[in-house]
């Protein structure tokens, strides 16, 4: 009885593999999106994640199928298993190599903002360089503060 238990909720939870394209970028203000539709003019990394799908349920008459459709379920667990561990430190090394470059771009911004008396940027509407206000300017230097103290670690 446990035994059968046992084997349709294996059964029940038992998934293939599908690999889907998920796009990884950051935003302009340094944030970490996720998305399966590529976002339009912005450098975007392919991520491949793995989809769960379920399988059809065995023959419940043969108890050599079912106890070989155990071993290979426990095998096909232990095959998620790591790459799911894979997956995640591919994530975490991507994470840290955007950390890593969020941080030279605000120490960048910092010095540059910091080393000229007049400092300009580009208008996204129209284009043209604009001269930064000086409140402008204190607010980029304090955003720049701000994420060097973030990714800065």
């Amino acid at each position: 009885m446990k035994l059968s238990i046992l084997l349709f909720l294996c059964v029940l939870g038992a998934t293939t593999l599908a690999a889907t394209k998920v796009y990884k970028w950051v935003d302009k203000d340094g944030n970490i999106h996720y998305s399966e539709k590529k976002p339009p003019n912005q450098q975007a990394d392919t991520l491949r994640i793995k989809e769960h799908k379920p399988q059809p349920a065995p023959n419940q008459n043969d108890p050599a199928a079912n106890q070989s459709d155990l071993e290979s379920e426990s095998a096909a667990a232990d095959d998620d298993a790591v790459l799911r561990e894979q997956s995640e430190k591919a994530l975490a090394a991507a994470d840290q190599v955007n950390k890593q470059k969020l941080c030279q771009q605000a120490k960048a911004n910092r010095d540059a903002l910091n080393a000229s008396v007049r400092v300009s940027r580009i208008d996204p509407k129209t284009g043209e360089q604009v001269r930064m206000t000086d409140d402008e300017r204190v607010n980029a230097l304090q955003k720049a503060e701000k994420t060097i103290i973030e990714y800065c670690q």
